[in-house]
């Protein structure tokens, strides 16, 4: 998604849903400096807190060894990539509805149960020096590397959980479907 079709997404969310918070400054109050430095190259204040609110991943609706995907694989658009090819998850099932289902066409959403041991890229400046080294190993392009989940298993790991704050927040890339199964 391009950084105009966020932007205009957002107004829409803003728009259309009235519980959003009124007050721009106590909803940013709660989000971290990291988030707002990123999301400040492209958005205003009001913009941010909506989007956070609406779209990210929150963990009081995360359960414990369950993960959640908005199956579109089948759709003209396809599924998601960023991080290598893998099968991409996230742990909060409305917040995933929210973002990937946006246009409210009720895509079926797959659950999997598993303990996959993930390797953590969520602080984001992890994530760029993660992205920095495969660049420096030729790889330029993580977007459905198959290299990068044979690295990453090299190392131990059955995925990678990561940020994305323009989309659901805290996602999730699996290389090793072993370690979970749908439900």
């Amino acid at each position: 998604m391009k950084k105009s079709q966020l932007r205009q997404l957002i107004r829409e969310v803003i728009n259309e849903n009235t519980n959003l918070p009124t007050e721009t400054n106590n909803a940013l109050k709660d989000i971290d400096k990291e988030t707002l430095d990123i999301m400040r190259a492209g958005f205003e204040d009001d913009e941010i807190a909506d989007w956070i609110k609406h779209y990210h991943s929150k963990p009081q609706n995360h359960i414990p060894n369950t993960y959640y995907k908005v199956n579109r694989e089948n759709t003209i658009r396809g599924g998601y990539a960023g991080v290598g090819n893998g099968l991409y998850l996230g742990k909060d099932k409305q917040a995933l509805i929210n973002f990937y289902d946006n246009e409210e066409e009720g895509f079926p959403v797959d659950t999997y149960m598993g303990n996959p041991k993930w390797l953590d890229l969520a602080d984001y400046s992890k994530y760029e020096k993660f992205k920095s080294d495969l660049n420096k190993m030729n790889i330029k392009d993580t977007v459905n590397s198959d290299k990068v989940g044979k690295i990453e298993m090299g190392m131990g790991f059955d995925g990678i959980r990561y940020y994305d704050p323009y989309a659901t927040g805290e996602e999730f890339v699996l290389f090793n479907l072993e370690t979970i199964s749908k439900v």
